[in-house]
């Protein structure tokens, strides 16, 4: 007998919890026990969509992403890094540490330095990472959710500028190399204050 889909059956554990509230904490604690998992969550997101189109086409800014991937996804996957969706100019990648994420972040930023040396300036591409560790809940490879998901998207497409890597405490309190040098900071975004850290480099 196949599994279920897992979205399907994410949706359906979701709707029962709805249409029976007495059951929610069974059912809350068996949702979590067939998703949830530590994960490292690393969010991508290309610089300069507005300014690109508007200066050389939509085209021009889709073969810079098709460019972006085709640098960054070998690269992560290297890293033991899982894609789970692409939207647009963003990646959304787990990796089994806040280590490994970090090391292929700054390996992917390298390489995409080092294709801008020899490329015009105007398809240059410059992308911005928020990293985060936790717990979250993994819809069998085609989706996540989770309050450490949320941080590294709103770190990596909000906050980050071109190059920088973004760690959320959660992430940084993972990491396995103390010595990796880090700037930390804070910043008030939708009425949250969100700590991180900076990989220097």
């Amino acid at each position: 007998m196949p599994l279920p889909d897992p979205p399907a059956d994410f949706e359906r554990l979701l709707d029962a919890i709805l249409d029976e509230p007495a059951r929610r904490e069974e059912l809350s604690a068996q949702l979590h026990a067939t998703y949830a998992q530590r994960k490292a969550i690393l969010v991508l997101d290309m610089c300069g969509f507005t300014r690109t189109t508007q200066q050389h086409g939509i085209v021009a800014f889709l073969l810079m992403i098709r460019r972006m991937r085709r640098i960054c996804e070998p690269c992560f996957a290297e890293h033991g890094g899982k894609l789970i969706k692409a939207e647009a100019d963003n990646l959304f990648y787990t990796f089994a540490s806040a280590s490994e994420a970090v090391a292929a972040a700054l390996e992917a930023q390298r390489r995409i330095a080092a294709g801008n040396h020899d490329a015009a300036p105007e398809e240059h591409i410059f992308c911005a990472i928020g990293i985060g560790f936790g717990e979250v809940l993994c819809l069998g490879g085609t989706d996540l959710h989770g309050h450490e998901v949320n941080l590294a998207s709103k770190l990596g497409e909000d906050i980050a500028s071109d190059g920088q890597i973004l760690l959320t405490s959660g992430a940084h309190a993972a990491l396995d190399d103390a010595a990796l040098p880090m700037r930390g900071a804070m910043v008030l975004i939708s009425g949250l204050e969100l700590s991180y850290h900076e990989v220097l480099r």
